[in-house]
């Protein structure tokens, strides 16, 4: 019975892609697919903020200023001779920030009620404007110190070239430390903080692409061919047995497949990963065995493919659950795209949750989907 039902399966699958030449060539799409998706959401610290500066002043202040942010780690500055020029940086993409500093920078530094000094316009999306605008901050804070310590030397009658002197001799040691996180942490707060709330993680597209190529699989298990196949296996002892187990097989194998390919480019491979892919690809399967039934009575074509988009929308596929409301993580945590992004972080809950809800569908398909393809046939 176990070899019978292997081999039906592996003579579906065929008939699902269309042909044996056609399976290397989908797993490439899918590998090419997962290849591409791992590049672009692996997270990686840039090495410089690109600043667009335009200096209104021009005066000696301001050169220090622009100066001591050209020396600062992790910093690129751009000078530009005009407002336009900058703006012409940041629209073009070749800067993050445009600074703009006042005409009268020099003077109003000095002063009592200083003001904005500095305009700090951000690109939009720009994930660098926290770090410039800190940096500024404290550049700014240092030379204004610094020039109204000299100026106040200066009215008492004490040498102010002396001050720069002991600024070098006494310079304060750096009080912070740069690190690249890791990603070994299990909170998922903050996780995919440096790509805001518009990121994709790479499980949540991996299971996207896993549910919609499972749900053009099962449409063949309704067409005309693979029903005639089911009639004939009805036919034989333990018959509708064999059917619904064959199908059922031939999904999952074409699932672990497309797992195993999301899993090879990973950026961050991990058992929990490994685990919850296989869960995942066993819920689907149940999930496309309960759609097929109803495509073979012509009502599904129109509604997978929302059911793939809304469930993997509501899932945080498309979006860093950090990022949202604690509602919206509930609901994400009830679709399977939502589970499966919860395993893969470490919580094997859900994924025991992917086999209990997917052994709940094949039960499903098992006691209402043979009575609805009994229906289809006999018509």
């Amino acid at each position: 019975m176990i070899r019978s039902c292997f081999a039906s399966a592996i003579k579906k699958l065929c008939a699902m892609f269309g042909g044996r030449a056609m399976i290397p060539v989908t797993y490439l799409l899918l590998a090419l697919c997962f290849a591409a998706t791992g590049a672009v959401t692996s997270a990686s610290l840039p090495e410089k903020v690109t600043c667009a500066v335009y200096d209104a002043c021009g005066g000696e202040l301001s050169a220090d200023f622009i100066e001591e942010l050209a020396a600062a780690d992790g910093m690129r500055v751009i000078e530009r001779d005009s407002r336009e020029g900058g703006e012409d940086e940041l629209l073009r993409g070749h800067a993050e920030v445009l600074l703009v500093l006042d005409a009268d920078y020099d003077a109003r530094l000095v002063s009592e009620e200083p003001g904005s000094l500095i305009e700090l316009v951000t690109a939009p999306g720009a994930v660098s404007a926290e770090l410039l605008r800190e940096t500024a901050a404290g550049i700014l804070l240092a030379q204004r110190t610094l020039a109204l310590t000299r100026s106040e030397l200066a009215a008492d009658g004490y040498d102010v070239s002396l001050l720069y002197k002991y600024i070098m001799e006494f310079e304060l040691p750096r009080l912070y430390t740069v690190k690249t996180w890791d990603g070994g942490s299990k909170d998922e707060s903050g996780v995919h903080a440096l790509f805001g709330s518009a990121y994709s993680c790479y499980e949540g597209v991996a299971a996207l692409a896993l549910l919609l190529l499972m749900l053009t699989l099962s449409k063949r298990l309704g067409d005309g061919s693979s029903r005639l196949v089911a009639l004939r296996l009805y036919s034989l002892p333990k018959g509708r047995t064999l059917a619904f187990s064959s199908d059922a097989l031939a999904l999952y194998i074409a699932g672990l497949g497309a797992g195993a390919a999301a899993f090879v480019f990973c950026p961050a491979k991990s058992l929990w990963f490994a685990l919850g892919l296989a869960a995942y690809a066993f819920c689907i399967s149940g999930l496309c065995l309960l759609l097929s039934g109803l495509h073979a009575a012509g009502r599904i074509d129109i509604a997978a493919p929302f059911i793939a988009l809304i469930t993997s929308v509501a899932g945080g596929c498309f979006a860093d659950l950090a990022s949202l409301s604690p509602a919206l993580r509930v609901i994400a945590r009830c679709t399977p795209q939502g589970q499966l992004i919860a395993a893969s972080k470490g919580e094997p809950l859900f994924a025991l949750l992917l086999l209990f809800e997917g052994a709940a569908l094949m039960l499903i398909c098992a006691i209402a989907g043979r009575r609805n393809k009994a229906i289809a046939f006999s018509k």
